[in-house]
């Protein structure tokens, strides 16, 4: 008398890995919200109920490292993962593997950055002539937890500290802009005098003030002086001066 039997749960020789359940999408620093898990799949076809081989996940490119617990033990053929995490934000695929099996590969999947939580200086204000656009202007970035770009539209501020530089002095350029998607480039800043030791505060809800390095502003170009004065003259006399 013949019988019908489920090769998925019959023993037999390890040969091959395959992914049962697919990583999703999710968050950086989130565990994933469905984990996968990776079946060992055995010579004489389906998986092997006997099989409790060790498997390992990593990224399938090296952009990124997978927290967690990465090495599980298969039970009834099946290593299932629990706590697997990725901090960067980016576009993925995992790999399993374990010794002597043919390696799986999973489907793509994305880690998109969490919520805004810091700001940090990319490009620091450097010295540069009065009247004019700081040779370098200041770029923030607005950051997760873990560094990856936010995509947030918040307004970011900018002053000269008090008791740095020039007393008198006033900033050129928009002292206020919003970030486009998590960059803040203050790209026509600029100090009106010369003075040494100038720092910045750049400023946004919700985060703490940034300074920036210390820098020297000098005295204006000679092109920017005449054009100042001529400005000064004709507003005297109500007239155009050329």
């Amino acid at each position: 008398v013949s019988s019908e039997v489920n090769v998925a749960t019959l023993p037999g020789t390890p040969v091959s890995l395959s992914f049962q359940t697919q990583p999703v999408s999710g968050t950086s620093g989130s565990v994933l919200g469905v984990q996968p898990s990776v079946a060992i799949n055995v010579l004489e076809g389906g998986v092997g109920n006997a099989a409790t081989n060790p498997v390992t996940m990593s990224i399938t490119t090296a952009a990124a490292d997978i927290l967690g617990t990465t090495t599980v033990d298969a039970f009834n053929g099946v290593a299932m993962f629990s706590s697997l995490y990725i901090n960067k934000a980016g576009n993925y695929t995992m790999t399993a593997t374990s010794p002597d099996l043919a390696e799986a590969v999973s489907a793509s999947f994305t880690i998109s950055p969490g919520a805004a939580s810091q700001m940090i200086i990319s490009v620091q204000p450097t010295e540069g002539p009065g009247a004019d656009a700081f040779t370098t202007t200041p770029v923030i970035l607005i950051r997760d937890a873990y560094g990856n770009a936010a995509s947030t539209s918040a307004t970011v501020s900018v002053s000269i500290k008090d008791g740095t530089g020039n007393s008198n002095a006033s900033l050129i350029g928009s002292a206020s802009i919003s970030a486009v998607t998590g960059v803040a480039d203050f790209a026509a800043l600029g100090i009106d005098m010369a003075g040494t030791d100038y720092v910045l505060t750049f400023e946004s809800s919700g985060f703490p003030s940034l300074e920036s390095d210390p820098f020297s502003v000098t005295a204006p170009l000679p092109y920017q002086v005449s054009v100042s004065y001529t400005h000064l003259r004709a507003h005297e006399t109500g007239r155009n001066l050329v």
